[in-house]
């Protein structure tokens, strides 16, 4: 679980099992991985959360902001559009 009860977009890059030294190694699944793989979000059962980037131990986790919905989207009601003729 991320930041006050959010769940958090797992990457590979942020699992505790993962380890980038000689290549992009799975602990867990004793593979290698490619980097494409560890920086798309994945739904591996064996994801643990670390905060800490495996490619740069100063960056930590960002969850994004969600976006606001426009109004209408959120009154329940349809935007009309009038283009003129």
């Amino acid at each position: 679980m991320g930041r006050k009860g959010e769940a958090v977009t797992q990457y590979c890059r942020y699992c505790t099992a993962c380890c980038v030294a000689n290549g992009n190694w799975c602990e867990i699944k004793q593979k290698t991985l490619t980097d494409a793989q560890i920086k798309h979000s994945n739904k591996c059962r064996d994801f643990e959360f670390c905060s800490m980037d495996v490619y740069d131990e100063n960056r930590t986790y960002q969850p994004r902001q969600k976006k606001q919905k426009p109004l209408a989207v959120m009154l329940g009601e349809q935007m009309m559009m009038n283009f003129g003729k």
